[in-house]
């Protein structure tokens, strides 16, 4: 679904968020950039769905994007693809501004929005030469092997209207490959595949990008999958970024999560000797903090002393689920 509903009306003056967000960059990394965007903002009626936003994808990079439900990830792809316009701001593909209208910019990007639409009268094979046509430049044998890519070779002469969820979305993906651009947009592309299908899509993605130099952009809650696919993050929360860099980059401080058998009497303790260190609970027996690695037996002995049992020590790097819930939060089920 969009990321929110209503009109177009944009404030003059759109309300700003306090937060600064964490971006890690060098200035030698401009002359890569293949999608920047600039101070995007859109609002739909009286709610913000960018403020200010802010984004930059390089050459050849698998670039995450993540976001809770409604955080604007959606939004800021539809502007991207042209389907939407921004309020203010900027959008570019490879220097070139796409929200002039410049088509001949977007024919080197392949997108995948949201649940895709099809002709349901239509075969997919002819649904994709349809896109083919208004794309230009792409051949029927492009087609046969954008559809061979995704296993819909035996159902490509059937109407779409009979295929499966998994099925249509394997039939975006083809659409979103056809014709190997350059830049590959992904708005949630496992929604639907079965554990095969989410397998084979993971190692497509990685062939083309290892391959063609692919760059791909992929917006997606399977935080596994992200971690195992990214080389570059961008968390966005409330229409905002908070955060952009590789994971190593965005988690690389001490991490120490400890597993006990007596959290809220681990906090207490920990709070009063490690303030700085930021604990905070992380599960029903997990306390997370980031503290240096010479400071780790003293933690253990502070526990073990108060009489709490300690099961499980691990330092390292934040997982991709512990970076993003310290930065947004699980926001409650929506």
């Amino acid at each position: 679904m969009p990321d929110a509903p209503g009109g177009s009306n944009a404030p003059e003056d759109p309300p700003r968020d306090d937060r600064e967000a964490i971006v890690l960059r060098s200035s030698s990394e401009a002359d890569r950039e293949a999608i920047v965007l600039r101070s995007l903002c859109r609002n739909f009626g009286e709610t913000v769905a960018l403020r200010n936003f802010e984004m930059t994808v390089f050459r050849g990079d698998i670039h995450g994007f993540l976001g809770r439900n409604g955080a604007g990830k959606t939004t800021a792809i539809r502007i991207l693809a042209g389907l939407i316009r921004a309020d203010s701001g900027g959008a570019e593909i490879f220097g070139r501004n796409v929200l002039s209208g410049d088509q001949a910019v977007r024919r080197k990007a392949g997108f995948l929005v949201e649940s895709p639409s099809f002709f349901a009268h239509l075969s997919g094979r002819d649904n994709l030469w349809c896109h083919a046509l208004l794309m230009g430049g792409i051949s029927r044998s492009q087609v046969d092997e954008s559809l061979d890519l995704f296993g819909l070779r035996a159902a490509a002469d059937r109407k779409v209207g009979g295929y499966s969820l998994g099925m249509r979305q394997r039939l975006g993906l083809a659409q979103a490959f056809l014709g190997d651009p350059e830049i590959i947009v992904l708005d949630e592309p496992a929604i639907g595949l079965d554990p095969g299908g989410v397998i084979a899509i993971r190692e497509i993605i990685q062939q083309y990008s290892s391959e063609k130099g692919t760059t791909f952009l992929i917006s997606s809650h399977t935080l596994g999958e992200m971690e195992r696919l990214c080389s570059r993050l961008s968390i966005i929360d409330e229409g905002s970024l908070v955060a952009e860099g590789s994971l190593r980059e965005l988690g690389a401080s001490g991490r120490v999560t400890v597993r006990v058998d007596d959290v809220s009497k681990g906090l207490a303790l920990i709070e009063e000797r490690f303030a700085q260190a930021e604990p905070r609970q992380r599960d029903t027996n997990r306390i997370v903090l980031t503290v240096d690695d010479k400071d780790v037996p003293d933690l253990v002995r502070l526990l073990v002393n108060g009489g709490i049992g300690v099961h499980e020590v691990s330092t390292g790097p934040a997982m991709l689920e512990d970076l993003f819930l310290d930065l947004v939060g699980s926001g409650g089920v929506s």
